[in-house]
This record gives C-alpha cells, sequence and structure tokens, in this order.
C-alpha cells in the first residue's frame, strides 16, 4: 500500500512540475501560435440543395481562400 501511494505522489508531483517548466509543449501553447494550427474554413455554408457542406479555406498559404466541399 506504501508502494502505491509513493508512486501516486512521485507521478503527481512529476506531473505538476512539468506544467510548470518553461521548456515544455503543451496542447495549450501549441494552440497558441497559428502556424501550428493551421488556417481555419471561413464562409460555412450549406450547398444549393442542401446534401453538402461548402467553406472558403485556404491550407497552402495562397493568395487568396478557394472554395472546398466536404467529401461524403
Amino acid at each position: 500500500m506504501r508502494f502505491f501511494l509513493f508512486s501516486f505522489l512521485m507521478m503527481a508531483s512529476a506531473v505538476l512540475l512539468a506544467q510548470n517548466a518553461p521548456g515544455v509543449l503543451t496542447v495549450e501553447k501549441i494552440m497558441r501560435d497559428p502556424k501550428w494550427m493551421g488556417h481555419s474554413p471561413s464562409a460555412l455554408q450549406w450547398s444549393v440543395d442542401g446534401s453538402r457542406l461548402v467553406f472558403s479555406w485556404n491550407p497552402g498559404d495562397a493568395e487568396s481562400d478557394s472554395l472546398y466541399s466536404e467529401v461524403e
């Protein structure tokens, strides 16, 4: 029982230390930077017949967005 308690406390302290370390890469830090996140689609709308979602997107840093549609 003592071994499990000791192991739990060691893991919990390691997690706390890792969260506060400046050089540790976390999801929160990654999502702050747009170059890691990528480009979000915009102008979401349904197609005329209502069967597909159509949106503007620029995944390759082109000069302007292109029109895309979801794939079934």
